[in-house]
């Protein structure tokens, strides 16, 4: 993805990160300033703008024990950066972003020195990659990853899950390291083309995940959130058959469930841009972590039946959910 505008932080300027952008990017509009965003870009939609600025404050946070993935097994986040230049419109992010635009930070020195105590301190830890951003969403992050993945190969105990709905996995480390799950965000075609504007189509996602198998990457594929409508069923089913073809080289996969949920002030955008499609299965309620989402009943049919069609070869594991729903999908671990 090429920005219509790049936005360097004068502070960061002479960064490598923020050369290698400028080169992978020309055709981009690159301006070295201060000045409020909004201000330097007055008509330019926030996605086609990327803000490049110097981390200050905590690189590693921890994930809210209502999204943890893995019982005993401590878990983070890298804040790296925040937004994508993807609009999907079930984001969480849309209600909680301090700013509407893409920004990644471009010392990435100092990320690396910090993450590399964290796992010093913590070398069980499991830390996701694309929480709050989307990591092969550029052309320039390599660097980043890669940097990330050099302090990854000190720790052993510790994995990283870079989360993308991406395909530009050349960008990848290579050789695999073998604490690093790359896993792919998916969705119904038809559901990704109404609900994921500006992001790959799932026919090119569920090709990188077939490449990302057949490199001996440990991958991932994430279903969440599972968007629930008419017809829902049918649209699955493909979508569970093609991901199974995808992984049939793989040789280590998991996969993660979770059904739409959120705090009201999303729900609400969500209800007010679309009040008749994944919003009709009955009236939202209250769910795990205080979050609202679909009725009970209803979210367990749905994690049931996909992890029914999907946990043949693979660990199921569901997320947004209290223990007793994970048990309800035959085995899967709480996420």
């Amino acid at each position: 993805m090429t920005p219509a505008v790049l936005i360097v932080r004068p502070e960061v300027a002479d960064e490598p990160l923020v050369r290698a952008a400028r080169a992978a990017m020309p055709a981009a509009e690159a301006r070295v300033t201060d000045a409020d965003v909004r201000t330097v870009c007055p008509r330019i939609a926030p996605w086609r703008i990327l803000v490049l600025d110097r981390f200050k404050g905590d690189l590693v946070k921890p994930l809210a024990p209502a999204e943890c993935s893995l019982p005993g097994r401590a878990e983070a986040y890298l804040a790296c950066g925040v937004n994508c230049p993807g609009r999907c419109r079930y984001c969480f992010l849309r209600t909680c972003a301090t700013v509407p635009h893409p920004v990644f930070y471009a010392n990435v020195e100092a990320m690396a020195a910090e993450l590399d105590a964290a796992l010093a301190a913590a070398p069980d830890l499991y830390v996701h990659l694309g929480h709050i951003l989307d990591p092969l969403a550029y052309p320039f992050l390599s660097p980043l990853i890669g940097a990330f993945a050099a302090v990854l190969a000190r720790h052993a105990r510790a994995t990283i899950e870079l989360r993308t709905k991406w395909t530009a996995i050349d960008m990848l480390p290579a050789p695999p390291p073998p604490n690093l799950r790359v896993a792919l965000s998916l969705a119904p075609a038809r559901i990704a083309r109404r609900y994921e504007p500006g992001t790959p189509s799932v026919k090119a996602r569920l090709r990188a995940l077939a490449l990302l198998a057949e490199r001996g990457y440990r991958a991932g594929v994430r279903l969440d959130p599972v968007l629930l409508f008419d017809g829902w069923e049918d649209d699955y089913a493909e979508l569970c058959a093609d991901i199974l073809a995808a992984l049939r080289a793989a040789r280590d996969a998991d996969i993660v469930l979770g059904t739409l949920r959120g705090p009201p002030d999303l729900i609400s955008m969500i209800r007010a841009e679309d009040p008749g499609e994944v919003l009709r299965r009955g009236e939202f309620v209250r769910t795990h972590g205080g979050k609202l989402g679909y009725p009970r009943p209803l979210r367990r049919k749905a994690l049931r039946f996909l992890a029914e069609r999907l946990g043949t070869r693979f660990p199921v594991r569901v997320c947004g959910e209290p223990d007793d729903a994970a048990a309800d999908t035959d085995g899967g671990a709480r996420r």
